[in-house]
């Protein structure tokens, strides 16, 4: 029924099963799973807090209501369940993985890496406790590049060195000059998130007599595909149920030149299956802005600034180079007007940020208190989808007040549906990146919307993509190369009001027409580089005699 587009009839239909199951404990679990993939989450949640009340004692019970409270925000309930899960069963590994990630949602980043060192200890299964804690690490404020670099290569040894690490044999005709088959895999394809953004405009905009595009999407949730993205591309593949040997051996017969991680080390990603090399060509691009460290990946695409030259020594991929910049942003979706009459009207300055809680580290904090005891009255908005849990909102503010900042100047809000979310960077006089992984997709947002955004340049991707971004509207000034030069961009423009007048009357025109935002001339030069890669593999297999 929910695949029938009948979500009513099936909410009916999972509801009775539930009556009858009663107390039959694994038919409940059962169909709290089905009910939370076809994303009826409240249904879900109930049918796990009924299982609880049968078996209180069952850490495993706990661990799956964690796991539901975690993804709707719920950050203190769900971190109580997985403790609770893990007082009752202290080698639960699984709950303790949860509540690392639970921990990061939180900001926490210090405290979770430790857990997921830990984990890696204990266990011999660590293929995606690797990944989380990889991807947590780009969140540190406390590690370096080199570190961070170290960490990834350090992780993934046990893949590098297995002596069967890609040895598949390739029948792909290595013709220089053919129509190229390109897969992308993700799980990722759903409206709202930036993976699905930043690659719409390229699937539409393939070259359909050159490139032929296929795309093997694995949502972590049934409902959450895009049905504009599978109209884009030549074919879709839904892998959301498929075992990694099913999935290697679809590509195969896909017959695919080049394949696109876009997903890297991030949650639903599978990455281990590009050790198999079920493609000749391997790359990744746009959902995991770091070196993966994975030998088989073969290419990662950037940009100069993301990743420029001095910067390849923290890749274990050939890095390409896409310019002016790597991410597209070409909305094909509707959005709210630029607001100009709040912010002239507006009589103190607002600072703000919507990006994810995990990016709000200790030195964010700082020095944006900083920013506000040098701008007198100014306030700072927050909105992030953690912030519809109290104890989130209450740790943010006490962080905030340690560095002297009252509760009053700071506004927290949680998540909203997409245009109401666009419309809330109308209360935005001036957006502040955090420090070190920048926002993308946020930072666009906030151009798009006539907010300008004052950034800190970092030693690796995660920490320029905001560099790159304002390179595209010519807003390099806006570009710091330290904390105290940071504060100070801020703070020259919170008092030059007639440039946040006209950055805010002419921005997304500005934007609008630069190559970065047109999909056409963007997907372009990424087709250039997928020859490239081709051209490069064609010339390094055998030259065929007759």
């Amino acid at each position: 029924l929910m695949a029938c587009a009948q979500p009513a009839e099936a909410k009916k239909e999972f509801n009775k099963a539930a009556d009858q199951a009663a107390r039959d404990v694994s038919l409940l679990a059962l169909i709290a799973t089905s009910l939370w993939r076809w994303n009826l989450r409240t249904d879900s949640i109930t049918l796990l807090r009924k299982i609880i009340r049968i078996l209180p004692e069952n850490a495993d019970a706990r661990f799956n209501l964690a796991h539901a409270l975690k993804d709707v925000s719920k950050i203190s309930e769900a971190e109580n369940e997985c403790r609770l899960a893990l007082q009752l069963a202290p080698d639960h590994s699984e709950a303790l993985g949860l509540l690392s990630t639970i921990v990061v949602q939180s900001g926490q980043i210090e405290e979770a890496l430790e857990i997921f060192s830990a984990l890696g200890r204990d266990r011999s299964d660590t293929d995606s406790i690797n990944s989380g804690e990889l991807f947590c690490s780009l969140y540190s404020d406390v590690m370096s590049p080199e570190e961070v670099f170290a960490l990834h290569n350090q992780r993934l040894s046990n893949w590098n060195d297995d002596p069967d690490l890609g040895k598949h044999n390739h029948l792909n005709s290595p013709d220089p000059v053919r129509k190229l088959r390109i897969g992308y895999m993700s799980p990722d394809f759903s409206g709202n998130h930036p993976v699905a953004q930043f690659i719409a405009p390229v699937l539409a905009n393939h070259t359909a007599e050159q490139f032929e595009s296929i795309c093997y999407s694995f949502p972590q949730h049934a409902t959450e595909t895009d049905a504009n993205l599978k109209s884009m591309c030549d074919k879709w593949r839904d892998a959301s149920t498929w075992s990694e040997a099913r999935l290697i051996r679809t590509i195969l017969d896909d017959e695919i030149d080049i394949l696109v991680d876009l997903a890297g080390h991030t949650a639903g990603g599978r990455l281990p299956l590009l050790r198999h090399r079920p493609a000749p060509v391997q790359a990744c691009y746009i959902g995991y802005p770091h070196s993966t460290g994975l030998k088989t990946v073969d290419y990662f695409i950037a940009d100069a600034i993301v990743s420029p030259p001095e910067l390849d020594p923290l890749y274990s991929e050939t890095v390409m180079r896409l310019d002016p910049c790597v991410f597209c942003f070409d909305p094909n979706y509707e959005t709210p007007p630029v607001d100009l009459g709040l912010a002239k009207s507006r009589e103190t300055i607002t600072f703000g940020s919507a990006n994810h809680v995990p990016k709000l580290t200790p030195t964010t904090v700082k020095v944006w208190s900083k920013i506000l005891h040098e701008v007198p009255k100014s306030r700072l908005l927050l909105k992030a989808g953690p912030f519809a849990d109290n104890a989130v909102q209450e740790r943010y503010l006490e962080l905030f007040s340690e560095q002297g900042i009252e509760r009053n100047r700071l506004d927290l809000h949680g998540p909203t549906k997409f245009y109401p979310h666009l419309e809330f960077y109308r209360h935005f006089d001036i957006g502040l990146d955090p420090i070190p992984y920048n926002g993308g997709t946020t930072t666009y947002h906030s151009l798009w919307m006539g907010v300008p955004v004052v950034t800190l340049q970092g030693g690796n991707f995660p920490s320029r993509m905001s560099s790159s971004i304002l390179s595209v509207v010519g807003l390099d000034d806006l570009v710091a190369q330290s904390e105290d030069e940071y504060v100070k961009i801020a703070i020259d423009l919170a008092t030059d009001k007639n440039r946040r007048l006209s950055l805010r009357a002419s921005l997304r025109e500005t934007l609008s027409k630069s190559p970065a935002c047109n999909g056409k001339i963007f997907t372009k030069g990424l087709e250039k580089l997928y020859r490239e890669m081709w051209q490069r593999w064609c010339e390094g297999q055998p030259t065929m005699t007759s």
